[in-house]
């Protein structure tokens, strides 16, 4: 913790056990869960119903991280980052070995506070059981990323595109008529 009270502590490996207990989770609840290859827009894991044209799809973030039972501990996620189909799943623990995973949905991320970026922050006290219980991932989780799939904007994810050559020889051959017509021929 440092001398402002904002925690700077090294999360990576706490945020790999996020991703880790998120996937396995999702995943025995019948999702199909991909990990980027890069972080964009806070993406850690990408969730989805189904693998198919016009698939829809939310982002996930998965952060973790070990509450000091003296200072609690804190989280941030930039504002752009909170759209309609993204959702955040929070894995807290106390000691080493034992933890629960946390789930919120766009709404309750866009009524935290923000920082002076303009980032959504919010401080996890030392009593956060109590305190984040309606927010344990459950089977009401599930309802919820379904209905964020199922209303997620598709702008062409996946698009089936045909290339190809086309090669016509066409022959015309231009001749006078009765009418006493000259020139290209006319269709009719």
């Amino acid at each position: 913790m440092s001398e402002e009270g904002v925690d700077k502590t090294d999360h990576s490996i706490l945020e790999h056990v996020a991703e880790d207990r998120t996937t396995s989770q999702l995943q025995e609840m019948g999702f199909l869960v991909a990990k980027p290859k890069n972080d964009q827009n806070g993406t850690d894991l990408l969730v989805f119903m189904t693998i198919k044209d016009g698939v829809k799809f939310c982002r996930a973030q998965c952060k973790g991280r070990t509450v000091s039972p003296t200072h609690g501990a804190h989280i941030e996620i930039p504002q752009d980052y909170v759209t309609p189909g993204f959702v955040l799943f929070l894995f807290l623990t106390i000691d080493p070995g034992d933890g629960t995973l946390y789930f919120f949905e766009p709404n309750t991320i866009k009524n935290w506070n923000k920082n002076n970026e303009g980032a959504y922050t919010m401080r996890i006290s030392p009593n956060y059981k109590k305190d984040l219980e309606s927010w344990v991932f459950s089977t009401d989780s599930i309802v919820q990323i379904q209905t964020i799939i199922k209303d997620a904007e598709t702008s062409g994810e996946f698009r089936f595109i045909v290339f190809g050559k086309v090669k016509a020889e066409i022959s015309l051959s231009i001749t006078g008529s009765a009418t006493g017509h000259h020139g290209p021929p006319m269709l009719e």
